[in-house]
């Protein structure tokens, strides 16, 4: 299949990896600043602005995914700085198992701790609803995202998934 995906124009970009995190230690509670939130219907634009802002397009929300995963996670947060959203995190329950789905920084607050606080709020609502494990993916270059996961206690998986794009 991978020489079918080369032979038509695609070239692997990425790979996609796997942290699990057991327990429920936060080494920081992050930003004392920042207020986390549940996430309201107004927020959609400064949520795809964060995505515009943080992500290439392959990654980025659409305001049709943003309003479906509104309705259906059971956890969608924003992190505010001086009434301004700085960024958000939503995460699912799979039975009792917790998967981190996104955290997302607008690069503005990028380094402030921002990401540390939503973290410390995700893990601390998997507690509240007593799961016995907690994924999330990210790029296997992302060493931002992987420094904040790792130092979070979460450890690589061993499972990995190909990111393939069509080349212009």
């Amino acid at each position: 299949m991978l020489k079918s995906l080369a032979a038509n124009g695609f070239a692997q970009t990425n790979t996609v990896v796997t942290l699990q995190k057991n327990g429920w230690d936060i080494p920081a509670p992050g930003n004392s600043r920042a207020i986390v939130r549940p996430v309201r219907e107004q927020d959609v634009p400064d949520l795809l602005e964060i995505d515009r802002q943080a992500f290439i397009p392959l990654w980025r929300n659409t305001a049709l995914t943003l309003a479906e995963c509104m309705q259906t996670y059971p956890y969608f947060c924003v992190a505010e700085i001086e009434r301004q959203v700085a960024g958000y995190a939503y995460a699912s329950l799979i039975g009792r198992h917790g998967h981190l789905t996104r955290i997302a920084v607008h690069p503005r607050y990028q380094g402030q701790q921002i990401g540390v606080r939503l973290l410390a709020d995700v893990i601390h609502f998997f507690r509240d609803q007593r799961v016995f494990g907690i994924t999330v993916n990210t790029q296997q270059d992302n060493a931002r995202s992987r420094r904040l996961y790792e130092w979070f206690g979460f450890v690589l998986l061993g499972q990995e998934a190909e990111v393939w794009t069509l080349e212009p």
